[in-house]
């Protein structure tokens, strides 16, 4: 958002990334741990996470793509 502001031009003509974003949906996953998507949006690093149980993250794959 800050090259679109810095540059007077946006990706999309008609609105600005930051409007484009707002019009978008958070994946459910996103919402029910609101402490991880914050942590992903920082800009200190994230320390390694190690877990028995590790799924594709939300979004990682669109309807019927991914591993077959």
């Amino acid at each position: 958002m800050q090259y679109e502001q810095q540059f007077g031009c946006t990706i999309k003509r008609t609105v600005s990334l930051e409007q484009l974003a707002e019009q978008g949906t958070p994946y459910a996953a996103a919402l029910a741990a609101p402490d991880l998507a914050r942590a992903c949006l920082s800009s200190r690093p994230i320390p390694t996470v190690l877990t028995p149980a590790w799924e594709f993250p939300a979004g990682a794959f669109g309807q019927g793509a991914g591993p077959t």
